[in-house]
């Protein structure tokens, strides 16, 4: 999902009816998984982790593909 809005920023690139309807189903599922222990969003260091690992990710294929 990262890489799509880093794309559609920084490139330009134009985003079809089924790149927005996976990333309503990513944001969907994302929720089910936060909410599913006790109803209530969790925060701790290991969720910054994996978000810091998922934006490092998307800069570099926006990198790859850019370059």
């Amino acid at each position: 999902m990262l890489t799509l809005l880093l794309s559609i920023i920084f490139l330009k690139e134009k985003i079809n009816s089924k790149a927005y309807l996976g990333t309503i189903i990513s944001l969907f599922g994302v929720g089910l998984i936060c909410f599913a222990e006790g109803g209530a969003l969790n925060l701790n260091k290991s969720i910054f982790l994996i978000l810091l690992a998922a934006f490092s990710q998307s800069v570099f294929f926006y990198f790859k593909n850019h370059y």
